[in-house]
């Protein structure tokens, strides 16, 4: 999926793209 995707990419705290940006707060 897209956030999964997403979640593997290196975490930018702050920097969150719109792709999943909500989703991607939530986790941890």
């Amino acid at each position: 999926s897209i956030t999964e995707d997403y979640n593997r990419q290196p975490r930018r705290v702050g920097a969150a793209p719109d792709i999943g940006a909500i989703e991607y707060q939530g986790t941890p």
